[in-house]
């Protein structure tokens, strides 16, 4: 699957059930991608794992908790290739008051639905964490806080 393939089925997403059913939202992406192969479902949650975990860090964080910061970033894919650049590139912000958490559940979904299987089941792990705060490169405090905490273990040896 490529970036391109990827984002095609992003914009599958059904938006006429916003604010009332997110199944609904993620049926025709979910649809589509069951058809594809397992190969190929795991390359969508390589793909959006990678890119959740490219903004994850100082320059996007909203100031909500971890959890909360995640569905956010959720926001910057399902409105697109061009959306998720400019949040990327810093020239637009994610709004806090916004978030999509559904979306991570597209490719267990896709997987369960192709396999009669619970999505439950779904034992794809990406090598990308999407989890707030572990593109530990991305987070400048971080980095900080733990380089003068290195350096005054040094200072007290």
């Amino acid at each position: 699957m490529t970036a391109d393939e990827f984002w095609k089925i992003v914009d599958m997403l059904d938006w006429k059930y916003a604010d009332k059913d997110d199944e609904k939202i993620l049926k025709p992406a979910v649809t589509y991608l069951a058809s594809c192969s397992d190969e190929d479902i795991f390359a969508f949650d390589e793909i959006m794992s990678k890119l959740l975990y490219d903004i994850d860090g100082d320059q996007w964080y909203t100031g909500d908790s971890g959890d909360v910061f995640l569905y956010e970033r959720c926001i910057a894919l399902v409105n697109g290739k061009q959306f998720y650049d400019q949040v990327k590139a810093g020239k637009q912000k994610l709004d806090p008051d916004m978030e999509f958490e559904s979306l991570l559940t597209l490719p267990g979904s896709a997987w369960a639905l192709k396999h009669g299987a619970s999505p439950d089941d779904y034992r794809h792990f990406s090598k990308y964490s999407y989890e707030s705060f572990s593109n530990v490169a991305n987070w400048k405090h971080l980095n900080d806080k733990y380089s003068d905490s290195n350096r005054e273990d040094t200072q007290l040896s």
